[in-house]
């Protein structure tokens, strides 16, 4: 979910969609605060995973999301 709320603010940005980058910039604080408390409590490698591979499935998502854009 960050990674694809990222791609899609940086293609806000880009495209000038002042409100979605405004709106995805909150998003992208609140996520941010919950993973490091998450990544902070986790002792196995399951959280480092699942931020590898979320992350590289995140920016197709998002891309897919925006194309239109």
């Amino acid at each position: 979910m960050s990674y694809t709320n990222l791609t899609v603010n940086y293609r806000a940005i880009a495209g000038g969609h002042i409100g979605s980058a405004m709106i995805t910039d909150a998003l992208a604080g609140a996520i941010s605060y919950f993973i490091i408390r998450r990544v902070a409590k986790d002792e196995s490698y399951a959280t480092l995973f699942g931020l590898i591979v979320g992350g590289s499935m995140a920016a197709w998502v998002g891309i897919t999301f925006t194309q239109g854009w």
